[in-house]
């Protein structure tokens, strides 16, 4: 009887036994930190006091003169060391932060236009004068208002109120900080409310529109009870009646003040009269 034959592997020895040990992992580099250089530092590599440098680096006030050529030895320190002046500091020696707030409401996960109108124009003058703009959200202005002393800590010049909706004329705001506001509900003590004359644009628009031959002319208002809304309502009745026209209660509809909510009101005002046509037709 043939046995088969039986193949034999060559099992290679582990690597300890030939002698090789693990390869070691490269050592971490340490990321050295920079530190930003300072006016001591600036002042120790120029040979002049801090104090020195930072009269001609940031204009500081200072009793000595500074010749030429020592303002000129600080300048190349600086050069050299790629000095950048601290803003912090500069912000609390000078009592100014170069900045200003804008306050509004953000809600609804909608596009704001209105907001977005307003605060490209608050961007572009800030720019102009070198100024700084920071944004703070709101959730509502009724019940937000003690929010506001917290935004007045120190990191703004003075706050921009955007449309702000207060319903009572004692409005607490801090002292210590300007207030401009931007078609406010209410006029607010103290502060400077900027907006246009809407009872006058909506008076000129709903005159072209009768001018043109449109005489059932919609008006979607926004909310009662503010004070907007009413003006554009006065404005809407008296372009009517200054051409002769009936007001009529039913081409007035109260809607919000996003897309959103004035499609809303425009389609129920549109099913409502559809509904109304349908019966009409069916009672002839």
């Amino acid at each position: 009887m043939i046995s088969p034959i039986q193949p034999r592997l060559a099992l290679a020895p582990a690597a300890t036994e030939i002698g090789f040990l693990p390869m070691p992992r490269p050592a971490k580099k340490k990321t050295k930190h920079v530190r930003a250089a300072t006016l001591a530092d600036v002042g120790r590599v120029a040979g002049v006091s801090a104090m020195a440098a930072s009269a001609v680096l940031n204009g500081a006030r200072t009793s000595s003169r500074i010749s030429p050529e020592t303002r000129e030895r600080i300048l190349a320190a600086a050069r050299q060391l790629a000095y950048r002046p601290n803003a912090a500091a500069r912000a609390l020696a000078n009592r100014r932060m170069d900045t200003i707030g804008v306050a509004a409401v953000i809600a609804d996960g909608e596009l704001n236009h209105y907001f977005l109108e307003v605060f490209n124009g608050i961007l572009e003058a800030a720019a102009r004068h070198d100024q700084n703009t920071t944004v703070f959200a709101l959730h509502n202005w009724t019940k937000d208002p003690e929010r506001l002393h917290r935004f007045c800590d120190g990191r703004i010049d003075g706050l921009i109120l955007l449309a702000p909706t207060f319903h009572e004329d004692h409005v607490a705001l801090p002292a210590h900080t300007p207030f401009v506001s931007i078609h406010a509900n209410i006029p607010v003590p103290g502060v400077l409310n900027i907006e246009s004359d809407e009872e006058r644009g909506a008076y000129e628009i709903t005159r072209r529109l009768l001018v043109q031959g449109h005489r059932r002319i919609l008006h979607l208002a926004g909310p009662n009870d503010l004070i907007g809304p009413q003006r554009r309502i006065r404005g809407y009745q008296r372009a009517l009646a200054s051409l002769r026209q009936a007001f009529d209660p039913d081409l007035l509809v109260p809607a919000g003040f996003n897309t959103n909510e004035g499609a809303a009101a425009l389609r129920g005002w549109l099913r409502r009269h559809q509904e109304n046509r349908s019966r009409t037709r069916s009672s002839a």
